[in-house]
């Protein structure tokens, strides 16, 4: 008795350590990002990239994407973290307050909006 109790613990220690939405979607997810046309550096998050590239951002914030011209001229557009009720909502029917305070600090409820972005370059003249 004692034994499946302790593997009854053991288990749900473990799977307490995890969100539903961290279980299912983990804290980062794909994006991918281009430039029209493609080619440019693109700097996201303090990193330069050329595009087109595909990278794991974090979900639980924005990401800042621009991308460069030649001359250095800047094109930037946003990837927005939006919060998923429906990952709360099935968080409460397993435990209400330790899965969704994992999921809120770790992203999992949330998704990265727009998943794939592609970024007009701005013309060689402009500003001149």
């Amino acid at each position: 008795m004692i034994r499946q109790l302790s593997v009854w613990v053991l288990l749900f220690s473990a799977t307490a350590q995890l969100g539903c939405g961290y279980l299912v979607q983990g804290s980062r997810q794909m994006v991918m990002i281009d430039s029209m046309p493609s080619g440019h550096p693109v700097d996201v998050g303090g990193a330069t990239h050329v595009t087109p590239v595909t990278l794991q951002l974090k979900r639980n914030q924005d990401h800042i994407v621009t991308v460069r011209n030649r001359s250095g001229q800047t094109t930037t557009r946003t990837i927005y973290h939006e919060r998923s009720l429906m990952w709360h909502i099935w968080d409460i029917l397993w435990l209400p307050v330790i899965f969704n305070v994992i999921d809120i600090a770790s992203g999992g409820d949330c998704e990265l909006n727009p998943s794939q972005l592609t970024i007009p370059v701005p013309p060689e003249n402009q500003g001149q």
